[in-house]
């Protein structure tokens, strides 16, 4: 009989501290959206859902830009989609250490993932970790940065200002630039590393604006899988 996958609270704890840069750094840039949201329209009780239910803060942005009365579901749904893509690959790389869980639980983890806590997992998971929780844990702090923030932005723009005079918008960066130093394994990691920066680049000049994410992710992943194939 085999023994059951760990998924305790600790696990979960573990993984929100995993991601409070991150975290913080949601919520000061939900506090933009949230004042952008209020000032195309949108009410409070309108924000706040579109936050916890969309929790997507990179297609939420080109969203409430491109809003309109009546919205264009189409054009939305597609943007949406172009920038949120990278989560089919996301969801790929993860599936093989949520697979040993419950549906329930697998779900739920998968409702919450985003790029700090998947990238988190990823790297804690490649040390050695085996408590799942620490996807659902690191999702449940990012959601509750980027809501708390849009409600906060919401309800006080107008206070706020132009929050990136700060530098607030240098610390996601910052974060993924120090989760991937910790996961770097050595040279193997380069060419990956290259293509998927060069595609990218290349897909934000030609291509509309979200199609980098996708393109750079895929472009990282079909290089990586080259490379394990030589």
């Amino acid at each position: 009989m085999t023994e059951p996958v760990p998924f305790t609270f600790a696990g979960a704890v573990a993984g929100a501290r995993g991601v409070l840069p991150a975290a913080l750094s949601s919520a000061a840039f939900g506090m933009a959206f949230g004042a952008l949201a209020g000032q195309v329209g949108l009410s409070f009780a309108e924000t706040a859902l579109m936050s916890a239910i969309v929790f997507a803060g990179s297609a939420q942005y080109p969203a409430i830009l491109a809003w309109t009365f009546p919205p264009a579901i189409l054009p939305l749904a597609l943007t949406t989609f172009a920038i949120n893509a990278r989560h089919l690959l996301f969801g790929a790389a993860i599936r093989p250490w949520l697979a040993p869980l419950s549906k329930g639980r697998a779900y739920l983890s998968l409702y919450f993932l985003s790029d700090s806590n998947w990238l988190a997992a990823m790297r804690a998971w490649n040390s050695g970790a085996t408590d799942r929780a620490i996807v659902l844990g690191g999702g449940i702090a990012m959601c509750i940065g980027w809501t708390g923030g849009s409600i906060a932005g919401h309800l006080f723009g107008s206070a706020f200002g132009d929050i990136t005079r700060f530098g607030i918008d240098v610390a996601v960066p910052a974060f993924f630039v120090a989760l991937l130093v910790g996961a770097w394994r050595g040279r193997a990691d380069i060419l990956p590393l290259i293509a998927g920066g060069a595609a990218a680049v290349l897909a934000e000049r030609l291509l509309p604006s979200g199609w980098q994410v996708l393109v750079g992710s895929l472009a990282g992943s079909l290089a990586g899988m080259l490379r394990r194939a030589d």
